[in-house]
C-alpha cells in the first residue's frame, strides 16, 4: 500500500512538472531567439537571417547600409526590431538604398511577402531614396522612431514615404520627421496605408522645408476603422508652391482626433488641405472630426487661383466637434478659402466648434458640391486668441473664447490627464477646452503655492 502512495506521488510530481514545461514553452516558444548588433556587425545579414519569433536589439550606433539597394530585409514574420533609442541608434542608406528596413517587392524579391507581427521600435532612419519602412503583413507595430532626409537626397521616380503598410490591425506610434530641408520636387507621404483597423498614435512634422515644387501626404489612408489622434503638422514651408494634404482618409468609421495643422506656409501657385475626410459611411456607422485645430496656414504669392480647405468631410454620418479653424488666408483675391465644410444632411454635425476669418468659415459658397452644413449647437467665429509657447505656437490665451467652451468634459474625450492647451502646462480640466491639446507633464495641480504655503513663508521671512 505504501508503495502505492509513493508511486502516486511520484507520478503527481511528474505531471506537474510536464504541466509546468508546457505553459513555459507556450510563453517562450523554443523557435524564438535573441540576437544583438553591435557597430562593426552586418546588421543586414542578421536581421536578415532572424526566425521568426526572435528579438533582434541593435544597441547604439550609426550604420551605414548604403551598398544595400534594399537595405535591411526581414525575411519572416513574428519579429522584433528594438533600438537602443532614436537618437542614438541610426540606420544611414546614405542615399544608396532604397529602403531602409523592412521587405520590398521589387527585381528578384519574391512578391507579396507577409510580414505578419512584425515590430519595429527606437530607430532612426535616414536618407533612404524610397521608403524608409515597407511592410505587407498584419498586426504590425511600428513606434517610437525618428525619419531624416540629411543628405540631398534624389528620390527615385520623385516619390519618398517613411511608412508604407498593407495591411489590417496596424499600430504607429510616436513617430517624427522635424526640420528637415527636401530637395527635388517629390510626392511626400509620411504614413500610407491600406487595411483596416489602423491605429495612428502621436506623430510630429515640423518646421520642414520642401525647397522644389511637392506634394505632401501627411496621413493617406486607404480602409476602414482607421483612428488618428495626437500628432502635429506646423510650420513648414513650400517655396516653390505644390499641394499640401494634411490628413486623406477614404473609408468607413474614422476618427481624427486632436490633431494641429497649422501655421504652414505655401510660397507660390498651390492648394491646401488641412483634414480631408472623404468616407462611405452607411446608417449605423459614423465617423468623427474631434479637437483638430487648423489655423494661419498661408498661400502668399499664389498667381493661380488654386484653393483653401481647413476641414473637407465628403462623407456621411460624421461629426465635426470642438474644433478651430481660423485665420487661414491666400494672397490672391481669387482664392476660395474655406474653413470647416461637410454636405448638408440631417445626419451630420458640426458641432461646438469655431471656425473665424477663412473668406467662407462655413463652405455656404462652395461650387461644385454644394452648400456646406450650416454650424450647429455651441459653434462660434470669433478669434481663437492663440498664445506662444517653447513647446508651440497654438496654445489658447486665458481669455480666450475657446476655454470650456467644448461639448463635454475632457475626461470623457481623454484629453485630461497629460493634455493641456494653456503654456503653464495645466491639464484640461472640467468642460473639454476647443482645439489641438498639447501633451504636458504640467499635472492638474495650480503653478501657484497654496495660500496657506504663502502665509507660512511670509511668517518665516518675519521672524
Amino acid at each position: 500500500m505504501q508503495l502505492v502512495i509513493f508511486m502516486k506521488k511520484i507520478t503527481s510530481i511528474i505531471m506537474v512538472f510536464i504541466i509546468l514545461g508546457a505553459f513555459l514553452i507556450f510563453l517562450n516558444p523554443l523557435s524564438a531567439g535573441t540576437i544583438h548588433v553591435y557597430p562593426g556587425d552586418d546588421i543586414v545579414a542578421k536581421i536578415g537571417a532572424a526566425e521568426s519569433g526572435d528579438t533582434v536589439y541593435i544597441h547604439s550606433g550609426t550604420y551605414d547600409i548604403s551598398a544595400y539597394q534594399y537595405g535591411i530585409e526581414i525575411n519572416n514574420p513574428n519579429v522584433t526590431i528594438i533600438g537602443d533609442d532614436p537618437s542614438n541608434t541610426i540606420i544611414d542608406c546614405s542615399g544608396g538604398s532604397a529602403i531602409c528596413i523592412g521587405k520590398i517587392n521589387w527585381g528578384s524579391n519574391p512578391q507579396n511577402t507577409v510580414l505578419d507581427n512584425t515590430t519595429i521600435k527606437n530607430l532612426t532612419l535616414r536618407n533612404f531614396l524610397v521608403y524608409g519602412i515597407f511592410l505587407n503583413g498584419n498586426n504590425v507595430t511600428i513606434e517610437n522612431c525618428k525619419f531624416n532626409l540629411m543628405a540631398d537626397i534624389i528620390p527615385i521616380s520623385g516619390d519618398i514615404c517613411c511608412v508604407f503598410g498593407n495591411g489590417d490591425n496596424w499600430v504607429i506610434k510616436n513617430i517624427s520627421m522635424n526640420g528637415n530641408k527636401v530637395y527635388g520636387g517629390v510626392r511626400f507621404r509620411v504614413i500610407s496605408g491600406v487595411g483596416n483597423n489602423w491605429i495612428v498614435d502621436g506623430f510630429e512634422f515640423d518646421r520642414n522645408e520642401f525647397k522644389s515644387n511637392s506634394t505632401l501626404y501627411l496621413v493617406v489612408g486607404v480602409g476602414d476603422n482607421w483612428t488618428i489622434k495626437n500628432g502635429t503638422a506646423n510650420n513648414n514651408t513650400f517655396e516653390n508652391g505644390g499641394t499640401f494634404y494634411g490628413l486623406s482618409l477614404g473609408g468607413t468609421s474614422s476618427l481624427i482626433k486632436n490633431i494641429s495643422v497649422s501655421g504652414n506656409k505655401m510660397l507660390a501657385d498651390t492648394s491646401f488641405y488641412g483634414i480631408m475626410l472623404v468616407g462611405e459611411n452607411s446608417y449605423g456607422e459614423h465617423s468623427s472630426i474631434i479637437n483638430c485645430t487648423v489655423s494661419n496656414n498661408a498661400l502668399i504669392n499664389n498667381n493661380s487661383v488654386g484653393l483653401v480647405y481647413g476641414i473637407y468631410a465628403y462623407c456621411p454620418y460624421i461629426s465635426v466637434e470642438n474644433c478651430i479653424v481660423t485665420g487661414n488666408t491666400a494672397s490672391n483675391a481669387l482664392t476660395p478659402v474655406y474653413g470647416i465644410w461637410t454636405p448638408r444632411a440631417s445626419y451630420n454635425l458640426i458641432k461646438y466648434s469655431n471656425s473665424w476669418n477663412n473668406k467662407d468659415n462655413w463652405g455656404q459658397t462652395i461650387e461644385g458640391v454644394g452648400q456646406g452644413l450650416e454650424p450647429g449647437e455651441g459653434c462660434i467665429s470669433t478669434d481663437p486668441i492663440f498664445a506662444k509657447s517653447p513647446l508651440g505656437d497654438f496654445y489658447l490665451s486665458n481669455s480666450s473664447p475657446c476655454v470650456d467652451s467644448g461639448s463635454e468634459s475632457s475626461i470623457a474625450l481623454g484629453l485630461y490627464n497629460g493634455f493641456t492647451t494653456r503654456t503653464d502646462g495645466r491639464w484640461d480640466t472640467g468642460t473639454v477646452d476647443m482645439g489641438f491639446h498639447y501633451q504636458s507633464n504640467g499635472g492638474s495641480e495650480t503653478q501657484y503655492p497654496p495660500v496657506g504655503k504663502i502665509l507660512k513663508i511670509l511668517k518665516e521671512n518675519q521672524e
